[in-house]
């Protein structure tokens, strides 16, 4: 990663960007070492558990992206909103939308605390 962003909006930005490149090392640079990562179907809880993680996920027949709408700062860090995208590899089309929202805490440049939550219809 060139520069690294230092307010936390843009911290949030630059991490769903490298997470949608699928650049996992240039997203790993953002989280603190002992980030915390929640998830509906479960928890992660360090920058190595969370690499290992992406190691194991493979496009297969879908990808998946966060479609970003806005990113507010928060007293803590920033909120993103927007939704994930599911697409079929092989021929881009839409398979599943869902909206979301992403709470980042960031303390001294990093993410300590990433809780991705889904939203109802």
């Amino acid at each position: 990663m060139n520069e690294v962003p230092h307010d936390a909006a843009a911290i949030a930005r630059a991490y769903t960007d490298a997470v949608n490149r699928r650049a996992y090392a240039e997203a790993a640079e953002l989280l603190a070492e002992d980030v915390e990562l929640i998830f509906p179907g479960g928890s992660l809880g360090s920058r190595a558990a969370w690499l290992e993680s992406r190691s194991r996920q493979h496009p297969g027949e879908l990808t998946e992206e966060v479609a970003a709408q806005g990113v507010t700062e928060t007293d803590d860090g920033a909120e993103l909103s927007g939704r994930l995208v599911q697409r079929w590899t092989e021929s881009g089309e839409v398979a599943s939308e869902m909206a979301i929202r992403i709470a980042f805490t960031v303390t001294d440049g990093a993410i300590t605390r990433l809780e991705f939550i889904p939203l109802s219809a």
